[in-house]
């Protein structure tokens, strides 16, 4: 507080601030319950401010998480992101808060025609979950892999849009070259990669990194440890 505020000025800055700032009264009530004039306490409120009788911090969460973003778009050249407050444990996926936000941009990057691939895992799951309903008819879901709950997940994603779905009958690793090709050749799975690969947007997890992941994709085809 400046040294030149009266111990009396200061109170009665106090109390009209008091009035605006926690009682929610606007400038002319405030002029008539104190019997002075409108312009008489804007001058207040500003010389309240000006004094340090009143301080306005702006502020929101969201803020920090925004500056997250930046950064991992900067660090990483991605076009791109998204920080949520996870509160879930991990142990069974992300949170709602996490899937909520993935769900949003998903929306973002689609449209009511748009294809979009899917692949499975507890984390595109949770975003399935929790994605807006949309009346979508002509949209439609691809499912980008036949593991595990990968089916299930673009059905549920095509019901979530309103739209048609399509998912891959067979594994997507077989043990043979000659076993692949005759898959391959199939109409129905050749109709399926094509359309997940000239899909417009894919939802697809990140997945586990490690020798120890229960990901059989990436069991496979990791490079050994030197």
């Amino acid at each position: 507080m400046c040294a030149h505020l009266t111990r009396e000025r200061a109170s009665l800055l106090l109390e009209v601030a008091h009035l605006y700032w926690d009682e929610d009264l606007d400038q002319a009530t405030i002029a008539s319950k104190m019997g002075y004039s409108r312009p008489t306490v804007s001058r207040m409120l500003s010389e309240a401010r000006r004094h340090g009788v009143v301080t306005v911090t702006v502020s929101h969460p969201i803020e920090r998480l925004m500056a997250l973003e930046e950064r991992l778009t900067q660090t990483f050249g991605l076009k791109e992101a998204r920080v949520a407050e996870d509160r879930a444990d991990g142990a069974n996926g992300p949170g709602a808060e996490v899937a909520q936000v993935c769900g949003d941009l998903l929306l973002e990057h689609c449209g009511p025609r748009s294809v979009i691939a899917v692949s499975n895992g507890r984390a595109v799951g949770a975003v399935v979950h929790h994605l807006p309903e949309r009346v979508w008819p002509e949209s439609t879901a691809v499912a980008s892999f036949h593991l595990e709950d990968g089916p299930d997940i673009c059905r549920n994603l095509a019901l979530r849009l309103g739209g048609h779905y399509r998912s891959l009958p067979v594994p997507l690793v077989f043990d043979s070259l000659k076993n692949a090709r005759a898959v391959r050749s199939e109409e129905r799975v050749a109709t399926t990669l094509e359309l997940a690969a000239r899909s417009d947007v894919a939802l697809t997890g990140v997945g586990a990194v490690e020798e120890t992941t229960s990901s059989p994709l990436l069991r496979r085809w990791m490079t050994p440890a030197v």
